[in-house]
C-alpha cells in the first residue's frame, strides 16, 4: 500500500497541488491510505440491479473540513 500512497501523492502534487477546496476555500489535502471501491447497483432507466461496475477510486481530505475528492485508480494507473 505504501508505493500506491507514494505514487498518489506523486500524482496529486504535479496535478492537483494548489486545487482548492471548494467548501473551504484551503489547499491543504490528505491522502487517503486505501482505496475507496464504488459500486453503481442501477441501470440506466434506474432498475435496481442485483450486480453493478465496481470503480476503485483514489481520495483525498481537505483537511480544513474533510470534503472528499475522489478520482479513478485505474485511469490514473494506479492499479498496475
Amino acid at each position: 500500500m505504501e508505493k500506491a500512497t507514494q505514487r498518489s501523492k506523486q500524482w496529486f502534487d504535479q496535478t492537483a497541488k494548489h486545487y482548492h477546496c471548494p467548501v473551504s476555500g484551503a489547499s491543504e489535502w490528505e491522502i487517503g491510505e486505501e482505496f475507496v471501491s464504488l459500486t453503481t447497483r442501477s441501470n440506466a432507466n434506474g432498475q435496481l440491479l442485483p450486480y453493478g461496475q465496481t470503480s476503485v477510486l483514489l481520495f483525498f481530505r481537505c483537511k480544513r473540513c474533510a470534503y472528499v475528492l475522489l478520482f479513478s485508480a485505474q485511469h490514473l494507473g494506479m492499479l498496475k
